[in-house]
């Protein structure tokens, strides 16, 4: 059993104490990062110390939250994952960074289920096919930042960018999803975001959307006309 970007502690003892009493020990982690899970686990004290004993004196980054889960909660919590996955051309880009096309509502509850706490979404609002009814009101519903940059996929422009590469270091400490119609806006801007904001190389920023898109006229023209911007 495994949640995306909550890591069991690996000290054995501890961890196989904790598996004989069917508790697991999410690092990394605070109580918005449990949301949607309240009813169907048992939070304990929000602080743990070696082999379990309660302390408030260890390093930081030991901090962490003993959960006890029933048996059948394992499969609820894997049907969420299965949603997740399931969104139109999703693609896990790091542990706390995932991408994809629309997703439906009952996935966009899935993803905060899992502890993501900040959605951008790239897409328009006019086109019913690849937007719901409300979606700023549902995701903020479900207790998530919601950013909205619409990109006219025809014309996308450097504001657009420049709100995007905003939001994007707005929120290096958050679990963050990003979305369009289909991942294509979106892998093209961190592509970009990734070159010019984390250093990396072209061909290993842009692998994401090589997976996938191939690009247009129009969208080639806009990299290729931002990357000499950034490089002059």
């Amino acid at each position: 059993f495994t949640v995306p970007d909550h890591r069991i502690e690996h000290d054995d003892h501890f961890s196989n104490a904790c598996r004989e009493q069917h508790l697991f020990v999410f690092t990394a982690c605070n109580k918005a990062s449990l949301k949607g899970f309240d009813r169907r686990i048992m939070l304990y004290r929000g602080e743990y110390g070696h082999y379990g004993m309660r302390s408030n004196k260890r390093p930081p980054e030991r901090r962490g939250y003993i959960v006890r889960l029933r048996r059948d909660d394992l499969g609820v919590i894997s049907n969420e994952m299965d949603k997740i996955t399931d969104i139109y051309n999703f693609r896990s880009v790091e542990d706390a960074l995932s991408t994809s096309g629309q997703p439906t509502e009952a996935q966009l509850r899935a993803l905060a289920a899992a502890g993501y706490e900040v959605i951008i979404n790239l897409a328009l609002h006019d086109d019913t096919r690849y937007s719901l009814a409300d979606e700023k009101g549902l995701v903020e519903e479900l207790q998530m930042t919601y950013i909205h940059i619409p990109v006219q996929f025809d014309e996308p422009t450097e504001d657009d960018l420049e709100a995007f590469f905003n939001a994007m270091d707005g929120n290096k400490k958050s679990r963050v999803h990003i979305y369009c119609a289909a991942n294509m806006r979106v892998t093209a801007f961190l592509g970009l975001y990734r070159m010019f904001k984390q250093g990396k190389s072209e061909g290993e920023a842009f692998e994401l959307m090589k997976s996938v898109w191939t690009p247009n006229d129009v969208w080639l023209s806009f990299i290729s006309n931002t990357s000499t911007k950034y490089t002059a």
